[in-house]
């Protein structure tokens, strides 16, 4: 660190999740020294019909709920001292769409985008006043067969979609100006079996696909980032657990979480810093509950959480800073409503 420079530190706050079954979102603050989550009042929030996934914008302003039997997305704005929520006028804001299943934000913002199985890619500009939803001219944009999930990468410049039913995964450029997607050359580029989860670190130099079907593998590529172009890391695919289904990075881009829905677990990777290759943190995989759905790290990245559909709860753990192995808190899991699909995370800059 440089003399006189303030070191920046994230403060974690809240937790949400998206209860498939139960139509509604659970609501939960953090223990900032423990990670221990105590169940907001009014939780859970009503939601649409059969929620899928749920996400909030960096600042921590905004929750966004896929519905995917409803087709439409319910938004909210977050109290930033209770986190409690509150319907943000229009909302539910409808997609029209089948299948809508996976929802990514821009870190600025501006922009949301929602992987659809029937459709492609919704794409959506965000009010910056109100949160206010509105399609992107040309949306939704073509992707592979069957998208399942999307990510906007740090920089902002670039999406990915998971698509789930042709093993491969699609590269796009966001255009400033609109939102709109621009395919990047090469695309759709090679995935394993049934590519469920994208992960991109924070220096936006490595991509990450979870593969959830026969090969049990992780695709890693490497960015440019001038382009965007993807090139295949040596190495690739990275051996991992059964049924891998969702894929995260902590903040300081040092390793990677992934959930192993068969095998009730989560598989934890360091990542090489000059090449992207993983290798496997000492102790991993770490238990979970029944059917690991989802996994979020804290902006912090002291804590990670892990959404168990089957055994309706979340796991949650310590990071070890120095190693990234998970060491579950004593009090965990915590009880969701039925069938916990996704699970977000916001914190706040001290």
């Amino acid at each position: 660190m440089i003399k006189g420079m303030t070191p920046v530190i994230f403060k974690p706050r809240f937790v949400y999740t998206a209860n498939y079954s139960s139509n509604d979102v659970s609501a939960y603050t953090i223990d900032v020294s423990t990670g221990a989550l105590t169940e907001l009042a009014g939780s859970p929030f009503a939601a649409g019909t059969k929620p899928f996934s749920v996400s909030t914008n960096l600042t921590g302003q905004y929750v966004y709920i896929v519905n995917q039997d409803s087709q439409d997305i319910l938004a909210y704005t977050i109290d930033a001292n209770t986190g409690a929520l509150t319907t943000i006028p229009g909302s539910p804001f409808a997609t029209n769409v089948f299948g809508s299943n996976y929802i990514s934000i821009d870190p600025s913002s501006r922009f949301a985008y929602v992987a659809s199985s029937s459709s492609g890619i919704l794409a959506y500009t965000v009010n910056a006043n109100n949160g206010v939803l509105t399609p992107v001219p040309g949306s939704p944009f073509a992707a592979g067969t069957w998208a399942w999930s999307v990510n906007v990468d740090p920089t902002g410049r670039f999406v990915y979609a998971a698509n789930h039913g042709s093993d491969n995964f699609s590269a796009y450029l966001i255009n400033a100006d609109t939102g709109a997607l621009l395919n990047i050359p090469g695309n759709p580029f090679a995935a394993g079996a049934l590519p469920d989860s994208i992960a991109v670190d924070p220096s936006g130099r490595f991509i990450y696909v979870a593969n959830y079907g026969v090969s049990h593998d992780i695709s890693g590529y490497t960015i440019n980032s001038s382009t965007g172009a993807l090139t295949e890391m040596t190495g690739s695919p990275f051996a991992g657990g059964t049924n891998q289904n969702s894929i995260t990075i902590d903040p300081a881009g040092r390793f990677v979480y992934v959930t192993n829905f068969s095998s009730q677990s989560v598989s934890a990777y360091k990542i090489n810093f000059s090449t992207g290759a993983l290798s496997a943190v000492v102790g991993s995989p770490f238990p979970a509950g029944t059917a690991p759905n989802f996994v979020s790290v804290d902006p912090s990245g002291k804590y990670a959480y892990v959404a168990n559909r089957d055994s309706n709860n979340i796991s949650t753990y310590t990071i070890d800073t120095n190693t990234g192995a998970l060491t579950e808190l004593t009090a965990s899991p915590f009880a969701t409503g039925t069938w916990p699909f996704s699970v977000s995370v916001t914190g706040t800059l001290e």
